[in-house]
Order: structure tokens, then sequence, then C-alpha cells
């Protein structure tokens, strides 16, 4: 076996291994080696230009630079490959746990392959690379989610260029740039920024306990309701929801309708009864959409609510009877309280991804998006008619709208937060795209989910096959779905004895707080006094009434012992 043969061999980006085994006799650049086995060039035959002036001496001072500089950075990216020398020095260091290279020319990597073995690094993970003229978004997404040391260092985020070679591509160095830090900005927000929005949602979950326990499990939801239907339609309230309302009001009786919880009063308005309403936030603003009373024309629907949600949005319900129940997210205090029977919904950053989360435990095969804009229409709109809050709700809200490719191509208006949740429906996608019902080499597969965007306007979400809705219903929604069965909660002494489970979850985690509020008044003094020397470096904005980090922490401790 050759030593290119090798390299493809360890090569794990099965894409790109495909793509260079097309390759047969480069056209477009020519090898240009010294006597020395690391003097190595190549020219771009295109126009002559070489990857390097002096290919040693470049070589040693990048070297030198990395290893004073950045000697202890676990992940570094760079735009392009150049000779490869440089990655094979600095993969050394057991520090650089990932190199991320951004290249383009193929044949760059087609020859060095030839020349340089990169097969320990590749084997192990520690170099990939990744084609910047392709669509990197949801490759940007998987590193950020999935290799925590790149997550964990992103604060320290940067993009060098390999060679001055590389200048030529300035514009598309500039997207992968923007992508990139997009794509780390919107995975931190993910995680929140918030203490005070996060004590919220373990004071709501643990007022909630007792509604939560006292209703089905999910567990329950999947033995009754799991693989029961082919399709679904998960209803969100972009503009584009109102075209689509007489079609969906015709069909409501043959598919699975999930409804985001501001959907639910604009599908009851239009005599359309979903199956589920989904409601994820704790605020007691978005607790408000259930503050209506359609008399018993919901009494079949199931309205599934996040356990931290805000008290009042169950307190409508109880009010006039409503199946309901309480679904833990994937968060640190709800597995604390382990009562995994009502959990763990994932990937949950808005309602349609919850709706989104248990569509696809449930087994559903076709999952059809509408109102799914993400963006404002044509006309400035951002939601929907009739929506709770006005058609114009968030229309000139935000002061950072810009332009991405729409549904169907061309260009529409969005935001900072509807940007991220278009990155992360995505990201859920992909990572559902991945599962098949089966799979071997030569047959290929079957794929457990297959997602259609049938908004007919709004962002273009990768991932998904943009249908009109007309279609979707003709070919998805052709059988009667009847009564989904009902749901029974668990008996009263087992409802008993994880009641007092949970009571004792949460002595336990007041006990904590308490310690930990005796440690810093026992401590804060010093803590202050160590912080004084970083005090022009802190951004007074960032914490909440201003003031030290420790403060903060000091008032955070003191709300959730209260």
């Amino acid at each position: 076996m050759s030593l290119y043969e090798k390299n493809l061999k360890a090569l794990r980006n099965i894409a790109l291994k495909e793509a260079l085994s097309k390759i047969k006799a480069p056209k477009h650049f020519k090898l240009i080696t010294g006597s020395d086995s690391l003097d190595i060039n190549l020219q771009d035959l295109r126009d002559n230009s070489l990857l390097y002036q002096n290919p040693m001496q470049e070589l040693n001072e990048a070297i030198k630079l990395y290893n004073e500089t950045y000697p202890l950075y676990p992940v570094l990216y760079f735009y392009g490959f150049g000779n490869g020398l440089l990655y094979k020095v600095l993969a050394q260091n057991e520090n650089h746990l990932l190199f991320v290279i951004f290249e383009s020319e193929l044949e760059i990597i087609y020859h060095i392959f030839h020349l340089v073995d990169f097969t320990k690094e590749l084997e192990k993970g520690k170099l990939i690379f990744l084609n910047p003229k392709n669509d990197i978004n949801l490759e940007a997404q998987a590193l950020l989610g999935e290799f925590m040391p790149a997550f964990y260092s992103s604060r320290v985020y940067f993009l060098e260029l390999h060679s001055k070679y590389y200048e030529k591509f300035k514009e598309n160095v500039k997207q992968t740039n923007e992508i990139l830090t997009l794509t780390i900005k919107n995975t931190i927000s993910a995680y929140g920024d918030d203490p005070y929005d996060a004590l919220l949602g373990i004071k709501q979950h643990s007022f909630n306990l007792v509604e939560m326990i006292s209703h089905p499990t999910i567990q329950e939801l999947h033995a009754k309701r799991k693989g029961k239907f082919k399709s679904c339609v998960i209803v969100s309230t972009g503009p584009s929801l109102t075209k689509q309302l007489p079609l969906l009001k015709e069909v409501q009786d043959r598919v699975v309708i999930f409804a985001a919880d501001s959907a639910y009063p604009i599908l009851m308005q239009n005599d359309i009864v979903p199956d589920y309403v989904c409601m994820v936030e704790r605020t007691d603003f978005t607790a408000e959409f259930f503050k209506h009373d359609f008399g018993n024309k919901d009494d079949k629907t199931t309205f599934l609510l996040a356990s931290l949600v805000h008290p009042n949005a169950i307190s409508y319900l109880e009010a006039r009877g409503k199946n309901y129940m309480l679904l833990e997210r994937l968060l640190a205090f709800h597995a604390f309280t382990a009562l995994k029977q009502w959990g763990y919904i994932n990937e949950t950053i808005s309602v349609a991804h919850m709706a989104l989360s248990v569509a696809s435990s449930l087994d559903f095969r076709n999952i059809v998006f509408i109102g799914q804009d993400l963006a404002f229409a044509k006309d400035g709109s951002s939601h929907a008619k009739n929506y709770q809050n006005g058609e114009n709700f968030e229309s000139g809200y935000y002061e950072d709208e810009f332009e991405v490719e729409g549904y169907g191509g061309g260009k529409v208006k969005t935001h900072f937060l509807w940007y991220m949740f278009k990155h992360f429906l995505e990201k859920h996608i992909s990572e559902l795209a991945k599962k098949y019902i089966f799979f071997n080499a030569t047959e290929g597969g079957v794929k457990k989910y297959i997602f259609f965007n049938a908004t007919e306007g709004g962002v273009r979400v990768q991932g998904t096959i943009e249908k009109p809705f007309k279609e979707c219903c003709e070919e998805f929604f052709t059988e009667e779905k009847g009564d989904l069965e009902k749901l029974e909660s668990l008996n009263q002494q087992k409802q008993n004895e994880l009641l007092l489970k949970s009571l004792y979850k949460l002595y336990q985690a007041k006990k904590n707080c308490l310690k930990f509020r005796t440690f810093l008044n026992e401590n804060l003094d010093e803590l202050n006094e160590r912080l004084k020397p970083y005090a022009n470096q802190i951004n007074p904005s960032l914490l909440h009434g201003g003031g030290g980090g420790v403060v903060l922490c000091n008032k955070v401790s003191n709300k959730l012992c209260k």
C-alpha cells in the first residue's frame, strides 16, 4: 500500500476521501521540491503563484510563533493546508488536540498526501479538513457541539492564514471567519448566560414538581403513541402561516398537529384543533397564550409543557380541565431531581425545537414544518395575522437585522435570535438525519426521518426538503388518524413515593446552597481583593446591577437559598 493510500485510508472525511480518489492527474498545481526533505513547495499553474516564497524559512518562523505564543491552545484553525509540515510538527505538542484546516484546493492535499505521512494524526482525529467553498455551517456546529475542547476554548478562537498565498481567497476567508464566529456565539448563547434566568427555571421547576408527578410520564407517552403515525406537521407563527391555515383546516383529521404555544389560539380561532401544543419558555408573558376558553373543542388536545414553565400556564389549563403533561429538559438541575420518567427532551432552545424533539421521539417519519419563517415578511411583519401580540410584534425591535438565504432562493431579513434558532434547528435536523431504519453497504439505507419545509416563505433551513404544503398534504396526509390513545398517570402510591424523593433532593440542593453562601461570606473580602487587579477588564454591563463577580455570586446564592 502506497503512502497516499495509507493517508486516504486513515482519512475520516468520507466526502473528501471520495473527491481525492477521483483525482488521477493534477491539472492546477505543480510540485516543487528541494534537496532538503522539508523543502516542499507548490506552484498554482493558473497564475504561477507559489504557496511559499521560502518554504523552510516560513516553516521555522511559524513553528517558533506557535510554540512560543500558542503552546496551550487545544484547537487551532488554519485557512490552508500548504505543505502540511507545520501541522506535522505542531501535532507533537500534546496540548494541541485538533487542527481544523479549511482547504478548497483538493490538489494541494492530493500532492502532500503522496509525500508526508499523516496516518497517525488522521487516525487519532487530530487533523480535520473542511472545504470553505461548501456550506460549513453544519460542520462548524458539529465541531463545537460534539468536541468539547473546541467549545471550551472558543473564547480564544482565531483563524490563521497558512501562508500569503491564501490571501487571494480573502473574501472566502472573511466568510468562513464570520460563520465560525457566529456559530461560536450561538453555541455559547444556547448554554445560557443569565444566572437569574437559570434560577427562575429552577424555582418554577421546583414549584411544578407536584403537577408533573401527578400527570402522565414521557414513558407513558411513548408506550401509547410511539410509532402509531407516519406524518406530522409542526406549526409555528411566522407570517407565512396565514396562507396555510385553510389547507391545514381541510386535512386536520388526517395528520397529527404539533402547535407552538403561540399558534394555539390562532389555530383554535380558525377551527383547527391541534393534537399537541408545546410550551418551553419560563415567562408569564408566554403563559398568556393559554388564557383562553375554547370550551370543549380542545378536550382531546395534549398540552406538552417544559417543567420550568411559569405556573400561570398550568393554572390556566387546570381551570379548564385540560390534558397536560410536564416534561423535563436536559438540564443539570432536572437531572439532579432524578425524575427521569418525565425526561429528557433535548434541543429545546425554542418551542419549535421542542416539538421536533417530541415528534422524533414518537417516530414520525415525515415531519413537515409550516410557519417556520424565522424572518420578516416582505411587508415587514414578524408574525402571522391574528398573532396574540400583533403581527408586527418584533418588527423594528432588533437593531441587528441582516439578510440570509430564503426559502426557494433569494434573500430575506432576519435577526440574531431567529438566526440562532435556525442554526440549532439545522443542527438538530442534521443529527436526526443520520439515523436509519436499516443500513448496509450494499443496499444503502432507509432514513428514519425525512424533513420537509412547507413554510413557502422565510429562511432556507438546511437539511429540509422544500416542498409546497399542498403537495405534502396530498402525498403524506392520506389516512384518517382517529383519536389518540388516552394517557394515564402513575398510581397514587408511586406518585407519593416520587414526590418524597424529589422533596429530599430539593432539601439537599438548599443545604448545598447554604454551604456555598457561608463559604462566600467567609471569603468575600479575600476574593474581592484578588479581583482588584482585573477590575478594569470586567465589563460592568455583563453583571446584573454592576459590582464584581464575587458580589454577583453572593446575590445569586442568596436568591437560590430563598
